[in-house]
């Protein structure tokens, strides 16, 4: 081959990428030429006069089982185990993605182990994963893109890759998102505060920022304000209500509640937030018995003020 081909071909053993030769630069051919080229193996086309060289089957299709800690100071960020594929493998350049579906990130990591350095790339995949786990890789990718280390260790040879640091991200994927960060850090605090398990969405609505907003204020304060026109409530039959007295009430009116109110979800999913209470200011009190017969009559308070909701679940203590 020319000095040209013979350059390309020693360019794809180190990075371990295709090389493709044409008639100018083969001069002559035969399969011990090919053989001689492991790990890689080759295709000669007759009609088309060209040689694909690239990497062996064997070398691409390898798993790798690895350990990542990402670190920034004393903080530290744990995966134990973490598998990979091989993209591209290389004498000197190692190429590999993350394949666990258990993680919330695919992250694709190079390693020039020539010079002892290396890249990373990371993409985020939330949907469907819970907010748990979202957290630590979004905590992660902080700890990382502020300054941190990200350390990989083959758990197959029981050998450490070269360290990663800050000055190898590759790709700005994988800085968090300021917005998105705070929105994540909101979410994991409800979900450790009501101990419940969020599931990211597939889309986040407006009324979900909404219900999210008034959560926050919750699990912080024990209360939330909820601006309206009006609030209605059924009314026992059985038990007669004195519209006059409520309507020549001075004061507010307080009322106990057990089920959830209307913001008290996330992502379609209801959220027990305990026994509360509601501060009302009446500007008009009405009842309507619509709905037939057998429906409970509804009592229609006009509102003079926001709401106001206590929840002594979450109240902080003065």
């Amino acid at each position: 081959m020319s000095k040209e081909a013979h350059q390309k071909i020693q360019e794809g053993l180190q990075k371990g990428t295709r090389v493709e030769l044409g008639p100018n630069e083969v001069l002559d051919f035969s399969s011990d030429v090919i053989d001689a080229l492991s790990p890689l193996t080759g295709m000669f086309s007759k009609g088309t006069q060209r040689l694909i060289v690239g990497p062996s089957a064997t070398a691409i299709k390898r798993k790798l089982h690895l350990k990542l800690t990402f670190a920034l100071d004393a903080e530290r960020e744990e995966y134990p185990f973490v598998e990979f594929e091989v993209i591209r493998s290389g004498q000197d350049e190692l190429e590999i993605q993350s394949c666990s579906k258990h993680l919330p990130l695919v992250l694709a990591i190079t390693f020039n182990i020539k010079r002892n350095e290396g890249g990373f790339r990371a993409s985020c995949c939330y949907v469907g994963h819970e907010i748990r786990s979202i957290f630590k890789a979004n905590r992660a990718l902080n700890m990382f893109s502020g300054g941190g280390s990200l350390e990989v260790f083959d758990l197959g040879t029981d050998a450490p890759f070269p360290t990663l640091t800050a000055g190898h991200l590759d790709s700005p994927t994988a800085e968090a998102d300021a917005r998105e960060s705070n929105l994540i850090i909101a979410l994991h605090e409800i979900a450790l505060a009501l101990n419940t398990r969020i599931n990211w969405p597939q889309q986040i609505t407006r009324e979900d920022a909404a219900h999210l907003q008034l959560l926050e204020e919750i699990i912080h304060t024990g209360q939330a304000v909820v601006h309206g026109d009006s609030i209605s409530f059924a009314v026992d039959p059985g038990k007669p209500i004195d519209l006059d007295a409520i309507s020549r009430q001075p004061g507010n009116l307080l009322v106990t509640e057990i089920e959830p109110p209307p913001f008290a979800s996330i992502f379609g999913k209801t959220l027990d937030l305990g026994e509360h209470t509601i501060l009302i200011k009446p500007r008009r009190v009405a009842i309507s018995y619509g709905g037939g017969e057998e429906a409970a009559p509804v009592l229609q308070i006009d509102l003079a003020e926001p709401l106001v909701y206590h929840f002594p679940r979450f109240a902080k203590d003065a």
